[in-house]
């Protein structure tokens, strides 16, 4: 029985589809995986994109293709065996070149940069190099499944995010929902970072002193008290993908974030918003320093002003707090003297009415007495309580305190006495 054959299409129309469209999504129209048309398209001589291509011509960068080159015919005394064997190796080579080979620079004019990053810089890249290596293992996983299917990856060791799902969330390295300063994508990674340690020097040279804020949130550049905070940023588009589950082959749609390339960067002040300034289709950052230190400069200059004005607050806020602790402590003061004199006018209502009672007490007394004077029978213990009565008034009696009873003249004493 004959294999049937296979619908192979003309190679100038492949040569077109395949720098028009992704391998990824152009597989599909020929109901091939992403290896299998490579495979064809190799078969057939026709050059294939370069890894980082599609994401230079969303970021709107001019990318060349070469043409399509002569097709030469095998020599008919080669075996196929022969044949299969070195297209093979020609499309294992193709795609371990794709695989390994670094992505275009979009920077061809970029100046040479200093071998070690600043330490700003370096901070970052040691937060984000443990998610770039896994990235990148993660790819090459991914590219190895694709190249043999239903084969289990040989480093079964370790877990790493599975591919697809990297790139449906815009291959950001740093996926944290808190602030962070450098949001980019695993391409355009390397780019950020050298953008970044040129900012950061740039910025040393004219005076300020760069740092990061607590939690990585911002890139702080700080000057006399003052400050500036930068974070960079890439634009991402949302669009969807279809998923085919492998059991029913039901068709379901996943959200997507797909990285351009484009970064953007971010000056402001805390509390008082930022300016952001990008790059453009004919300028990226790198050639556009001189505006962005335009915009930290008059950024710089609202946060001098914005510190005296704090300044001359707290300065205000100090002399107002002064003002009401005085204020304050006078009227403790004043409340204080009220709380005493009423105080003391208590006491000697008091103290009258003790006297008032003493002398109630006194009057009692003498009307007592002058009862038993006048041959009053007296109860059998009268003698006694009096004495006790006549102490319960001396006590409650408080004059003798304020003003003790004039003591009668020698003279008189002994008279008495006599």
């Amino acid at each position: 029985m004959e294999k049937p054959s296979i619908n192979v299409p003309d190679r100038h129309q492949l040569y077109e589809e395949v720098w028009a469209t992704p391998i990824s999504r152009l597989c599909k129209q020929y109901g091939l995986t992403s290896y299998g048309l490579r495979k064809l398209c190799v078969q057939l001589q026709v050059p294939l994109p370069r890894q980082g291509h599609w994401e230079r011509i969303a970021a709107g960068h001019h990318a060349e293709r070469p043409d399509l080159p002569v097709e030469i015919i095998p020599s008919p005394g080669k075996s196929p065996s022969a044949s299969n064997r070195r297209t093979k190796r020609v499309v294992k080579a193709e795609i371990v070149q794709e695989m390994d080979a670094p992505a275009p620079s979009a920077l061809p004019n970029l100046p040479k940069l200093p071998k070690r990053l600043h330490p700003v810089v370096e901070t970052l890249w040691q937060l984000l190099k443990g998610p770039f290596d896994e990235a990148i293992i993660s790819r090459k996983r991914f590219d190895w499944e694709q190249r043999h299917p239903g084969r289990d990856y040989p480093d079964r060791g370790a877990f790493y995010l599975p591919w697809q799902s990297f790139c449906d969330r815009g291959q950001i390295l740093a996926d944290t929902h808190r602030k962070f300063a450098f949001r980019v994508s695993l391409p355009s990674c390397e780019r950020a970072l050298k953008l970044l340690d040129v900012v950061c020097r740039e910025a040393e040279g004219k005076g300020y002193r760069p740092s990061m804020t607590e939690g990585n949130a911002r890139i702080q550049l700080e000057m006399d008290g003052a400050y500036v905070y930068l974070r960079l940023t890439e634009k991402r588009e949302a669009g969807t993908r279809k998923k085919i589950n492998s059991w029913n082959n039901s068709v379901s749609h996943v959200k997507t974030l797909t990285p351009t390339g484009l970064l953007t960067m971010g000056i402001g002040q805390l509390g008082w918003g930022e300016t952001t300034i990008g790059d453009q289709s004919d300028e990226l950052l790198e050639q556009q320093l001189d505006a962005i230190f335009k915009i930290v400069a008059s950024r710089y200059e609202r946060s001098v002003k914005e510190a005296a004005k704090r300044k001359q607050r707290d300065i205000d806020f100090a002399g107002a707090e002064a003002r009401r602790l005085e204020h304050e402590q006078l009227q403790r003061e004043a409340r204080q003297r009220a709380e005493q004199e009423l105080a003391k006018r208590n006491a000697l209502i008091r103290e009258a009415e003790d006297w008032k009672r003493s002398c109630e007490i006194r009057s009692y007394l003498s009307v007592l007495d002058s009862r038993m004077i006048e041959g009053g029978v007296t109860a059998s213990d009268y003698a006694t309580w009096r004495s006790w009565a006549t102490g319960v008034a001396d006590d409650l009696d408080p004059s003798e305190k304020r003003v003790a009873s004039p003591e009668a003249p020698p003279d008189q004493e002994k008279g008495d006495s006599v």
